[in-house]
């Protein structure tokens, strides 16, 4: 990223000694290594499923906030009105 262009000779040697690693990888390992491949993989799904679910909770609650300061609705002129709410109201359950 600094432009440096004399480091590029090393970072090749350096990809060169990997790439040779990783194309000896046995039979074997490459067995081992799709099966944490195919793990990574889902636990990657489920986490985006739980950031997608946390991102939907913190709209909703953004929303509901939004929502208890007050309520905007629209005349039949297309003004809009904000009718404020009490703030010390609640709200009783009974079953």
């Amino acid at each position: 990223m600094a432009g440096d262009l004399a480091k590029l000779e090393g970072l090749l040697a350096k990809k060169e000694k990997i790439i040779g690693k990783l194309n000896s990888v046995s039979e074997l390992e490459r067995d081992s290594l799709e099966q944490v491949q195919s793990k990574l993989t889902r636990n990657q799904d489920l986490l985006d499923s739980a950031m997608n679910g946390i991102r939907s909770v913190a709209a909703r609650m953004a929303e509901l906030r939004r929502i208890r300061k007050g309520l905007d609705v629209y005349d039949q002129s297309g003004r809009r009105t904000r009718f404020g709410t009490r703030s010390g109201a609640k709200l009783e359950k009974r079953a």
